[in-house]
C-alpha cells in the first residue's frame, strides 16, 4: 500500500489497515488509494540478487545501546515512560543505489511468513 493514507471507509474497493497504537489502546483504520496484493510465490520466485559492490556499514556501538537502554529504564521507573524499545542503528555514507535497494526488498520479501517486516522510505533516510 502506498500514497497519503485517509481515514478508512466502508468501501469495498480500498483494503483497510487496522494499525494499534504503540501502547495498544487505539486501533486507527486506514486507507490506502493504491494497493496491491501479490503472493510471495507470485514474484518472489525466480528473482536474484543483483551484483554490487560491498558497502561500509557503521555499527552501532554497544555503549550507545546500553545508554538509551538505561536510560528508558530509569524513565520507566519513575513513571514517566510506560513503554520504549531501545534501538540503534548502522549507517552508511551516501545513498543505496537501486541495485542495493532490490536486494534489500528481495531479502524482506524472501523471508518467513511469521516474520513481520516494515520499513520507511523517504528522500534522504530510510529504514527497513
Amino acid at each position: 500500500m502506498w500514497g497519503p493514507p485517509t481515514e478508512a471507509s466502508e468501501d469495498p474497493a480500498h483494503p483497510i489497515m487496522h494499525l494499534m497504537d504503540f501502547y495498544l489502546h487505539e486501533v486507527r483504520s486506514l486507507s490506502f488509494p493504491k494497493w496491491c496484493v501479490a503472493p510471495k510465490s507470485s514474484w518472489v520466485e525466480g528473482l536474484t540478487f543483483k551484483a554490487v559492490k560491498p558497502r561500509a556499514w557503521k555499527e552501532p556501538e554497544p555503549a550507545e545501546f546500553a545508554n538509551f537502554f538505561s536510560r528508558i529504564q530509569h524513565d520507566i521507573k519513575l513513571g514517566e515512560l510506560q513503554k520504549a524499545v531501545s534501538v540503534v542503528f548502522s549507517s552508511s555514507q551516501g545513498g543505496l543505489c537501486s541495485e542495493e535497494i532490490f536486494n534489500a526488498l528481495l531479502r524482506l520479501a524472501s523471508s518467513p511468513d511469521d516474520l513481520h517486516v516494515y520499513g520507511f522510505w523517504g528522500e534522504d533516510k530510510a529504514i527497513l
